[in-house]
C-alpha cells in the first residue's frame, strides 16, 4: 500500500465528477466559494459553530461580516437557541456526512437562511434551495485546493 500524506495523489480521471458539473459553480477553493455567497447575497452576519476550521472564521473577518458563534447537539445539529434576523444566515457544517436530508430540511424550514458546508460529504446530494459547498480536494487529487458550490440562484459577479 502506497503511503500518503497531506494531499491525496493527483486523480487524472477525466470523468469523474461529470454528475456533480450540473447547476455547480468552479473555485479554486471553498473559501472563496463562500467569499462569493456573501458578496452576492450582501451579508453582514453569519452564525458559525464553535467547531470550525480557523480559515472561515478568518475569511469572516476579512470581510467584516459580524459573527456569532452556536454550540452543536450530539446529532451535530445545532442548539435550538440561535435567533436570526432578516437578512442574517445560519452556516451549518456536515460533519462527516452525519446530517440526513430530514435534518436539513428541518434546518432550512426553521432557519429560512442556511449555507451548508459539506466539504466532508462531497457525495451527499444538495438540499434544494440551500446553498452547499463541496470540497473536491479531501476526496480527489488535485493538485491544491479546489470547491464547488451549489447556489440557490446563480449570481455573476465582476
Amino acid at each position: 500500500m502506497k503511503e500518503i500524506g497531506g494531499f491525496l495523489e493527483l486523480d487524472l480521471y477525466k470523468d469523474r465528477n461529470k454528475k456533480f458539473k450540473n447547476n455547480l459553480l468552479l473555485f479554486n477553493s471553498c473559501r472563496n466559494a463562500l467569499a462569493y455567497i456573501i458578496k452576492v447575497k450582501n451579508i453582514k452576519k453569519m452564525a458559525v459553530p464553535y467547531y470550525l476550521c480557523d480559515s472561515i472564521v478568518n475569511l469572516l473577518q476579512k470581510n467584516n461580516i459580524d459573527i456569532t458563534f452556536y454550540h452543536i447537539k450530539m446529532d451535530f445539529t445545532p442548539e435550538n437557541n440561535i435567533k436570526l434576523r432578516t437578512g442574517e444566515y445560519l452556516f451549518v457544517v456536515n460533519y462527516y456526512g452525519q446530517l440526513t436530508k430530514k435534518m436539513q430540511g428541518k434546518l432550512k424550514s426553521q432557519y429560512k437562511n442556511i449555507i451548508l458546508d459539506n466539504t466532508q460529504a462531497f457525495f451527499d446530494k444538495p438540499l434544494k434551495n440551500v446553498d452547499t459547498l463541496y470540497s473536491f480536494r479531501k476526496f480527489f487529487g488535485v493538485p491544491d485546493g479546489g470547491g464547488y458550490l451549489r447556489m440557490m440562484q446563480v449570481t455573476i459577479i465582476n
